[in-house]
């Protein structure tokens, strides 16, 4: 592992006051700006490191460190690309509070490590885009967006949509899952 230190307690009170600021519902815009730029330190700190380890990671250790670091691409990416507002900025700072936490616990506790395995897969599944409608890849080359989805777990999930194939694939998908009547008994 590289020599990088994390100073965890930092990050630890980071996301508490994030978590406190969001349930809280303050309108400084000022400390909004002030915690997503904190909070995208520590995932900028903490990704490398996880992506280090994660080849040497196991079971579902290995599978969280995946999401978590595909997860904290696209976060950092987001920030890049999109004009902060104070509703861009609230989701940015759930998101990167979320991935700090997730990194931090697997930086923290990674777990049983083994022998390196498929480091260059990592790094590919890290920045692969999946589409959050129909739930296929997008391959290279095919126009996408990005998006605000709404699910069972939150009303407000960022992710990727297909420009242009996604409603007839959403469609069909739509159709293969309307329930099918019970035969009636006579």
């Amino acid at each position: 592992m590289s020599g990088s230190r994390i100073d965890a307690e930092t990050v630890r009170e980071s996301v508490a006051a994030a978590r406190d600021w969001l349930f809280a519902c303050e309108s400084d815009d000022e400390a909004l700006a002030g915690l997503c730029d904190g909070l995208r330190q520590h995932v900028e700190q903490l990704m490398p490191l996880v992506l280090e380890m994660a080849p040497c990671l196991r079971g579902l250790k290995r599978t969280v460190a995946l999401h978590g670091l595909t997860r904290g691409h696209q976060v950092l990416e987001d920030l890049d690309d999109y004009k902060r507002t104070r509703v861009t900025a609230w989701l940015h700072v759930r998101d990167l509070m979320s991935t700090s936490q997730t990194l931090l616990d697997l930086y923290e506790r990674p777990g049983p490590l083994g022998e390196p395995l498929e480091s260059d897969e990592i790094e590919a599944a890290m920045r692969a885009r999946q589409c959050g409608r129909c739930g296929n890849p997008i391959s290279e080359g095919q126009q996408w967006r990005r998006a605000i989805l709404n699910s069972r777990s939150g009303p407000a999930l960022n992710g990727y949509v297909h420009r242009d194939s996604c409603d007839v694939l959403a469609a069909v998908r739509r159709a293969q899952l309307r329930p099918v009547p019970a035969p009636t008994v006579s």
